[in-house]
Protein backbone atom coordinates (compact mmCIF):
# COMPACT_ATOMS: atom_id res chain seq x y z
CA UNK A 1 0.00 0.00 0.00
CA UNK A 2 1.28 3.43 -0.91
CA UNK A 3 0.49 4.85 2.54
CA UNK A 4 3.12 2.54 4.01
CA UNK A 5 5.80 4.30 1.94
CA UNK A 6 4.97 7.76 3.27
CA UNK A 7 7.08 9.22 6.08
CA UNK A 8 5.79 9.08 9.66
CA UNK A 9 3.09 11.66 10.26
CA UNK A 10 2.20 12.13 6.60
CA UNK A 11 -1.53 12.22 5.93
CA UNK A 12 -2.84 9.00 4.45
CA UNK A 13 -5.53 10.72 2.42
CA UNK A 14 -3.34 12.59 -0.07
CA UNK A 15 -4.42 12.22 -3.69
CA UNK A 16 -2.78 13.19 -6.97
CA UNK A 17 -5.02 15.53 -8.91
CA UNK A 18 -3.90 16.76 -12.30
CA UNK A 19 -5.12 18.78 -15.27
CA UNK A 20 -4.53 18.82 -18.98
CA UNK A 21 -2.22 21.82 -18.51
CA UNK A 22 -0.04 20.01 -15.98
CA UNK A 23 0.10 16.87 -18.12
CA UNK A 24 1.04 18.98 -21.15
CA UNK A 25 3.82 20.61 -19.11
CA UNK A 26 5.10 17.19 -17.97
CA UNK A 27 5.22 16.09 -21.61
CA UNK A 28 7.08 19.23 -22.74
CA UNK A 29 9.58 19.03 -19.86
CA UNK A 30 10.37 15.39 -20.54
CA UNK A 31 11.21 16.25 -24.14
CA UNK A 32 12.95 19.59 -23.63
CA UNK A 33 14.74 19.12 -20.31
CA UNK A 34 15.28 15.38 -20.14
CA UNK A 35 15.79 14.59 -23.85
CA UNK A 36 13.03 12.00 -23.92
CA UNK A 37 11.76 10.89 -27.31
CA UNK A 38 8.22 12.17 -27.95
CA UNK A 39 6.80 8.63 -27.76
CA UNK A 40 8.49 7.97 -24.40
CA UNK A 41 7.29 11.33 -23.08
CA UNK A 42 3.75 10.57 -24.21
CA UNK A 43 3.82 7.21 -22.43
CA UNK A 44 5.02 8.85 -19.20
CA UNK A 45 2.40 11.59 -19.54
CA UNK A 46 -0.24 8.87 -19.88
CA UNK A 47 1.16 7.07 -16.81
CA UNK A 48 0.94 10.22 -14.67
CA UNK A 49 -2.63 10.68 -15.85
CA UNK A 50 -3.53 7.11 -14.90
CA UNK A 51 -2.14 7.26 -11.36
CA UNK A 52 -3.97 10.51 -10.65
CA UNK A 53 -7.17 10.09 -8.69
CA UNK A 54 -8.74 12.83 -10.75
CA UNK A 55 -8.03 14.88 -13.85
CA UNK A 56 -10.02 18.07 -13.51
CA UNK A 57 -12.24 19.11 -16.41
CA UNK A 58 -10.68 21.20 -19.16
CA UNK A 59 -10.25 24.89 -18.39
CA UNK A 60 -8.81 27.74 -20.41
CA UNK A 61 -5.41 28.97 -19.19
CA UNK A 62 -6.54 32.56 -19.71
CA UNK A 63 -9.37 31.99 -17.22
CA UNK A 64 -7.10 31.08 -14.31
CA UNK A 65 -7.24 33.54 -11.45
CA UNK A 66 -3.96 34.97 -10.16
CA UNK A 67 -3.13 33.16 -6.93
CA UNK A 68 0.63 33.25 -6.62
CA UNK A 69 1.75 35.80 -9.20
CA UNK A 70 3.52 33.11 -11.26
CA UNK A 71 1.48 31.56 -14.06
CA UNK A 72 2.97 28.09 -13.46
CA UNK A 73 2.16 28.22 -9.76
CA UNK A 74 -1.29 29.64 -10.53
CA UNK A 75 -1.96 26.63 -12.80
CA UNK A 76 -1.03 24.22 -9.99
CA UNK A 77 -3.09 26.05 -7.37
CA UNK A 78 -6.09 26.26 -9.71
CA UNK A 79 -5.86 22.52 -10.44
CA UNK A 80 -5.63 21.71 -6.73
CA UNK A 81 -8.65 23.86 -5.91
CA UNK A 82 -10.71 22.37 -8.73
CA UNK A 83 -9.71 18.88 -7.65
CA UNK A 84 -10.61 19.55 -4.03
CA UNK A 85 -13.97 20.94 -5.09
CA UNK A 86 -14.68 17.78 -7.11
CA UNK A 87 -13.43 15.32 -4.48
CA UNK A 88 -15.25 16.96 -1.59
Amino acid sequence: MLAELLPYGAPEDLYLVTSHLILDQVHRNLIQRFDQAPGQAAAKRFFVGTIAVRTVPYFEPAGIRRYAGDSRADMIVHTALQGARILL
